[in-house]
């Protein structure tokens, strides 16, 4: 059979039927690698706002001090849920909890929190791209 003069072959329905549910199975892989790179990427947007949102939580830890630490020109100013306070850009800041040294359990659950999530967000960048790439050359 000629179309435009080029000789084509012809195809039986039987390989038409095969070749096109061959290329829907492609076409439908293609649509879902699309939406799970998607869902992939708003998983690493919200992992990475959740993981500065808690740094942004957890700093002030770092500079706590003992509300007796305070100076006298602010004691009237303490909250009574006050355990202890910090310096924030040249204002006290109080907090609701202790310094490091009064409650070392919590201040590392916080910092494993955190780099459990810093380490799940390296990996979910990290590791899709290495699946991915093609592998060595084979050495000489």
């Amino acid at each position: 059979m000629a179309i435009w003069g080029v000789e084509t072959l012809a195809i039986s329905p039987e390989v038409h039927n095969v070749l096109g549910s061959e290329m829907s199975r492609v076409w439908e892989l293609g649509k879902m690698t699309l939406k799970m790179k998607w869902s992939w990427l708003v998983a690493q947007i919200v992992l990475a706002v959740t993981l500065m949102l808690m740094f942004f939580e957890t700093a002030p830890w770092l500079g706590t001090r003992q509300l007796a630490e305070l100076p006298m020109d602010n004691q009237s100013e303490v909250p009574v849920w006050a355990k202890s306070f910090s310096y924030d850009h040249g204002k006290v800041l109080f907090l609701e909890h202790g310094t490091i040294a009064e409650e070392p359990v919590a201040f590392a659950i916080r910092v494993a929190g955190l780099l459990g999530l810093l380490v799940l967000l390296l990996l979910s960048i990290w590791l899709p791209r290495k699946r991915g790439s093609p592998a060595p050359p084979p050495a000489h």
